[in-house]
C-alpha cells in the first residue's frame, strides 16, 4: 500500500497541477475520510491547491482553471479605471475622443474605439439580472445555424398572402370597370355571396356575349 502512495508523494512545487490530480483531490474529498492537509500530502500538492480545487468545482463544476482560458486582457485594472474616470469626468464624450485622451496619457499601449466600447459595455452589463440576460441571444460564431426550413415556409406564406391581395385588388378594379362599361350598378365586391352580386355578374356576361 505504501508503494501505491509513493506515486503521489512527489511534490509538484510551482509546476502546473494536472486535471488528473484535481480529480483525485475531489474523489478524496468526497470520501470524507481525510483532512485537506492529508489529501495534499497524498496527492503531492499544497493544502491551498486542495482548497482552491474544492471551491472552483463547487462554483463551476469543472476542474480546469478558467483564468488560463483565452488571451490575456490587453488592459490592466489601472487602464480600465482611467477609462471610467474619463467617462465620469465628461459623460458626453464620444468613443472617438476617449482613445485619443487615453493614448496621449498612457504610452504603454494603444487602444481603439472598439476596445473602449467593449470596456463600457462590460461595465453596463455587470449588474444585469437573469431577466435582462434572457433577452440576449447567444450563438457560437464558429457554428451559427438558422432553421432554414421554417424561414422558407414563412416567406412562402407571406408571398401567397401578398399575391392573393394583389390578385383580389386587380379583380375588383376590373369588375368595377366592366360594370361601368355595361351600364350596371356597382355592388359591394366583398359581399360576393349576395344575390345582387351574382345577378350583376351574370348580366355582364350576357352583355359581353352580345358584343
Amino acid at each position: 500500500m505504501a508503494q501505491k502512495h509513493n506515486l503521489f508523494n512527489q511534490k509538484t512545487g510551482q509546476k502546473k497541477v494536472s486535471d488528473q490530480q484535481r480529480w483525485q483531490i475531489l474523489g478524496l474529498l468526497k470520501d470524507r475520510t481525510k483532512t485537506e492537509r492529508e489529501i495534499a500530502e497524498l496527492v503531492g500538492v499544497s493544502q491551498k491547491c486542495v482548497n482552491a480545487t474544492k471551491r472552483n468545482f463547487q462554483a463551476t463544476y469543472r476542474v480546469n482553471n478558467i483564468g488560463n482560458c483565452g488571451r490575456r486582457s490587453k488592459l490592466s485594472n489601472r487602464d480600465v479605471s482611467y477609462i471610467f474616470r474619463l467617462v465620469r469626468k465628461n459623460p458626453s464624450t464620444s468613443y472617438r475622443q476617449i482613445p485619443v485622451d487615453f493614448n496621449s496619457k498612457l504610452k504603454e499601449h494603444k487602444i481603439s474605439r472598439e476596445t473602449v466600447r467593449r470596456v463600457l459595455a462590460k461595465k453596463e452589463r455587470r449588474n444585469w439580472t437573469n431577466k435582462d440576460w434572457a433577452k440576449v441571444i447567444f450563438c457560437d460564431e464558429s457554428n451559427f445555424e438558422v432553421n432554414t426550413t421554417t424561414l422558407v415556409i414563412d416567406l412562402i406564406e407571406q408571398s401567397k398572402m401578398l399575391i392573393d391581395d394583389a390578385v383580389g385588388t386587380i379583380v375588383r378594379i376590373a369588375r368595377r370597370g366592366l360594370a361601368e362599361f355595361c351600364g350596371l350598378d356597382i355592388y359591394d365586391d366583398d359581399d360576393s355571396s349576395s344575390y345582387d352580386y351574382v345577378r350583376s355578374t351574370m348580366k355582364m356576361a350576357q352583355i359581353l356575349e352580345m358584343q
